[in-house]
């Protein structure tokens, strides 16, 4: 897998990626995908940040269907599932 905080060191070759983040309760959500990918294209990698510290100094860095793969839709984000 990639660094946990470098996901984008999985892409082969030095592209501009499109980012989009979100932050909801304990969660942040970080999603990378190619330039002009649709928020509905199974075409994303997508991180979920836990804050399991309470006070935003511990964080558990999380999958979209456990893998660093470009494979899970940014607009199902929320409920997919990590690890």
């Amino acid at each position: 897998m990639a660094d946990k905080f470098n996901p984008v060191a999985v892409a082969s070759d030095s592209k501009v990626l499109t980012r989009r983040f979100e932050i909801t309760g304990n969660y942040t959500y970080i999603g990378f995908a190619e330039p002009g990918t649709v928020e509905t294209a199974a075409r994303w990698l997508i991180q979920r940040l836990e804050d399991v510290g309470g006070a935003q100094t511990d964080w558990d860095v999380l999958y979209a269907d456990g893998n660093d793969s470009f494979n899970s839709a940014w607009s199902n984000r929320a409920s997919e599932s990590y690890s």
